[in-house]
């Protein structure tokens, strides 16, 4: 094989990783932006229990404060 020949075979193998690195770059980015999203809403799920566990910790505590009265 020639010089040239090998030389013109690398750079189509450099092209083809190139395409294949920008390829991959937008399947991760496409994936940062799912999981980030997923994230989010984990994160407002957790904050919106955590809400719903201090309004039910004031329930039981003004409960335990009429079984105190009576």
């Amino acid at each position: 094989m020639s010089t040239e020949s090998e030389i013109a075979e690398l750079r189509e193998e450099i092209a083809t990783a190139r395409q294949q690195t920008a390829d991959l770059a937008e399947v991760l980015e496409a994936h940062k932006r799912r999981t980030g999203l997923q994230l989010r809403d984990l994160e407002n799920e957790r904050d919106r229990l955590k809400a719903q566990v201090a309004q039910l910790e004031e329930m039981a505590m003004s409960l335990r404060k009429k079984l105190r009265a009576s």
